[in-house]
């Protein structure tokens, strides 16, 4: 696999031109088994199953990776995978009780506006909506350390394949996550940011919200207005208390997105912010463990371009199950 930057100008025809941009290239990549069989001395029964190994595309089941690794100064990979965002306490007593994957995810409360989201891939190409952060990314280039004395950190870059040759939109995703996990104690903190996402495209396509004023446009109807930068940052900790008999865990998460288009044209969304929590205690003792989880996604607050009013207030189109969310686990 490689990392590449290209770019291509003066063709003769515009179209072949190229924009300047990365990309993460699996070239002949391949995996596959042979074999043989002896039957008699002179006859063999051979096989052979080869495919490819897209291990950078969204087109294969889960995370997939290529790279280098030491004790002492980490992990470096090309591929395709969950964000640091995505998986910001992996591994630390500050993870979901339910765990992430589970049907009681968090994910459709946190890490999304709502909508019904939870989950799913980074843009596979230009005017593509993303409206969660909750994802997995394709070209992705990355760097895992070691803990040290207890802290840890992830970077993860997807490269801007996707984008346009003749528009302006250039999808770029950057996410990092801090952790601090020692002893009793788990801190993790994490930042995720999304150009040209189009989230507010991807929240206001199909139904107008209850805002009071014109929702964002619609990809491809103004090319100002869907230059986009969602970005999220969620704060994470837990402590472990030791009961007997047992031991006891308290975590609880804060999280807030910002959706936002900063040349959107007069009367259209400029920026909706949405923020969501959680608490979560657990025990165990023995074989046994009693988990609990309250989430809440809150109402949040949204801008216009011009000045017009804006309320999130009966953020609700459709009758689809959106903001404000409360989900109760045990």
């Amino acid at each position: 696999m490689n990392f590449q930057w290209t770019q291509g100008k003066g063709a003769t025809q515009s179209a072949q031109s190229v924009e300047p941009r990365t990309a993460v290239s699996t070239d002949s990549t391949n995996l596959g088994i042979r074999g043989t069989f002896d039957v008699q001395e002179v006859l063999q029964v051979v096989c052979q199953c080869e495919t490819s190994a897209a291990v950078n595309s969204l087109s294969v089941s889960g995370n997939s990776r290529v790279g280098l690794s030491g004790f002492a100064w980490g992990t470096v990979f090309y591929g395709s995978s969950g964000t640091p965002y995505k998986a910001m306490a992996y591994g630390t007593k500050a993870d979901d009780p339910f765990f992430a994957t589970d049907v009681y995810g968090f994910a459709s409360i946190l890490s999304s506006p709502g909508l019904n989201y939870k989950g799913g891939g980074w843009a596979t190409a230009s005017n593509t909506a993303t409206i969660g952060f909750d994802v997995r990314s394709n070209s992705t280039v990355a760097y895992f350390s070691p803990k040290w004395a207890g802290v840890s950190f992830k970077v993860l870059y997807a490269a801007d394949t996707w984008k346009d040759t003749s528009g302006p939109q250039d999808p770029v995703l950057d996410s990092g996550v801090v952790n601090y996990d020692q002893g009793p104690l788990s801190v993790n903190a994490s930042y995720e940011r999304h150009d040209d996402g189009l989230g507010l495209v991807g929240i206001n396509t199909a139904t107008v919200l209850a805002l009071g004023a014109t929702v964002a446009n619609t990809a491809g109807s103004d090319t100002n207005a869907n230059r986009t930068t969602d970005s999220a940052f969620r704060l994470g900790a837990r402590y472990q208390f030791d009961r007997s008999p047992g031991l006891t865990t308290v975590s609880g998460m804060f999280e807030e997105l910002w959706y936002e288009q900063s040349d959107a044209v007069a009367g259209s969304v400029k920026l909706s912010q949405h923020p969501a929590w959680q608490l979560a205690p657990m025990h165990s003792m023995g074989n046994h463990e009693l988990r609990a989880r309250f989430s809440m996604a809150n109402e949040g607050s949204c801008t216009l371009a011009g000045g017009a009013t804006c309320s999130t207030s009966g953020y609700n189109p459709a009758g689809l199950a959106l903001v404000p969310e409360r989900a109760v686990h045990v």
